[in-house]
C-alpha cells in the first residue's frame, strides 16, 4: 500500500453507500475515498467580541491563540488582558514572563479560577460504577474516593487520573439533564482539577501575582473599544453586580475551542451539517458519533464508512482532545477498517470474485 499526501481544503463531500465518497477540494479537485476519517482537530475559539469590535481593535486583539506568534505585537510595557484562565492562558502568560514583560497582565474568566498544580503521581486504582446516570450521585462517589485516598496519604490528583480511562464511559451513561447540570455548574471546577499546570508554571504565575504584575478577575465580557490609542474594556462583575472598566493595550482570547460547528469557520462542517450528513449534539460540544467514532447523520443512521477522531467526539466521549485519547480513537478506527477490509476480501474469495 502507498501513502499519498494531498494539500488542499476539502469544501464538500458527496457520501455514497456502495461506491467511494467524493471529496471536493476548494480548487475543484475530486478525490475518491472508500473510507473518510475526520481528524480536523480543535475549531477556533468562540466569539467573545462582536465583529465590529474585532475590526476596530485590529492587531491589538488575537482571536486564536494557537496560530503563529500570537505575542509578536505585544510590547514589553503593554498592559495585556487575557480572556480565559485555563492552560492556554498559563502558557501565554509564562511566555510573556520569559520575554521579560514589564506591563501588567490581567486574566479574566467567569470565576477567575486558576488550574490546580500537579503533584507526585502514584499508581492508584479507583473503583467507580460505570452505570451512574445522575451527576450528583457520581460527584458524591468521586468525593468519597478522594476522602478515602486522603486517609492513605494519596493526593486527590491521583484519584482523578485513575478515573481518566473510564471518563468516557461515565460521561456516556449520564442522562442529558445531568450533562447540562455539569456544564452549567460543575465544569469550571472539573477543568481546574482535571487540567492541571506544572509546578514551574505555578511558581511563575505566583511570582507575578506576588509583585502585582498579574491579576485574576472574575466577570463577563461587556464590550471593548479603542480610546485614545488604547483599549477600554468593560466587564460585568457578578459578585458586586457592577460593570467595571479596564484600560489595556492588547487582548488575547484564550477561552478555548468552540464546539458549536454551526458557528465555526470550517466550510466543510457547515456544508455537511446543512445537508444532514453530520449532526450537532444538543449541548453544542461536538458531532454525534457512535461509541467507536461512527458518524451519525441527522436521521439517526450511521454515515457509510465515515468516522471521527479527536475533538469532534467530545459530545460522546467528553475526554477527546489529549494525545492519549486521540491515540485510542485512531486505534479503534484502524481496527474497524481492517476488519471490514478482511471481511470484504473473504467474501470476494467465497463468491469467486
Amino acid at each position: 500500500a502507498a501513502l499519498a499526501v494531498s494539500t488542499g481544503e476539502v469544501r464538500a463531500i458527496t457520501p455514497a453507500q456502495t461506491h467511494p465518497h467524493h471529496l471536493i477540494l476548494a480548487d475543484g479537485t475530486i478525490l475518491p475515498a472508500h473510507y473518510v476519517i475526520f481528524a480536523t482537530g480543535n475549531e477556533t475559539p468562540g466569539d467573545i467580541l462582536s465583529r465590529s469590535e474585532v475590526a476596530e481593535l485590529a492587531s491589538k486583539y488575537v482571536s486564536n491563540p494557537w496560530v503563529g506568534d500570537t505575542l509578536k505585537n505585544v510590547n514589553p510595557t503593554n498592559d495585556v488582558l487575557v480572556i480565559g484562565t485555563g492552560l492556554t492562558m498559563v502558557d501565554h502568560v509564562v511566555s510573556l514572563g520569559k520575554r521579560g514583560h514589564k506591563g501588567k497582565v490581567y486574566c479574566l474568566s467567569r470565576n477567575g479560577y486558576l488550574p490546580m498544580q500537579h503533584t507526585t503521581m502514584l499508581d492508584t486504582l479507583v473503583a467507580v460504577p460505570d452505570d451512574i446516570k445522575d451527576i450528583r450521585q457520581l460527584a458524591a462517589v468521586v468525593r468519597g474516593k478522594i476522602t478515602d485516598a486522603a486517609g492513605k496519604n494519596i493526593d486527590w490528583q491521583n484519584v482523578l487520573d485513575a478515573l481518566r480511562p473510564r471518563t468516557s464511559r461515565l460521561w456516556r451513561n449520564l442522562d442529558l439533564a445531568s450533562k447540562r447540570y455539569f456544564l452549567k455548574r460543575l465544569k469550571p471546577y472539573w477543568e481546574i482539577h482535571r487540567h492541571r499546570m506544572p509546578l514551574a508554571s505555578a511558581n511563575a504565575l505566583n511570582g507575578m501575582m506576588a509583585t502585582g504584575q498579574l491579576k485574576l478577575i472574575s466577570g463577563n465580557v461587556v464590550s471593548a473599544a479603542l480610546q485614545n490609542g488604547r483599549i477600554l474594556f468593560r466587564y460585568y462583575d457578578r459578585k458586586t453586580a457592577t460593570t467595571n472598566n479596564l484600560t489595556v493595550d492588547f487582548i488575547l482570547n484564550c477561552t478555548g475551542p468552540s464546539g458549536d460547528y454551526y458557528k465555526c469557520d470550517n466550510m466543510l462542517m457547515i456544508n455537511l451539517l446543512s445537508k444532514g450528513w453530520l449532526q450537532q449534539d444538543e449541548l453544542k460540544l461536538g458531532i454525534k458519533t457512535g461509541t467507536r467514532g461512527e458518524i451519525i447523520k441527522d436521521n439517526g443512521v450511521v454515515l457509510h464508512n465515515a468516522y471521527a477522531i479527536g475533538p469532534m467526539r467530545k459530545a460522546t466521549e467528553w475526554e477527546s482532545t489529549a494525545v492519549r485519547e486521540i491515540r485510542t480513537h485512531a486505534e479503534q478506527v484502524a481496527f474497524l477498517i481492517a476488519e471490514q477490509t478482511e471481511r470484504r476480501q473473504a467474501l470476494m474469495v467465497v463468491c469467486g470474485l
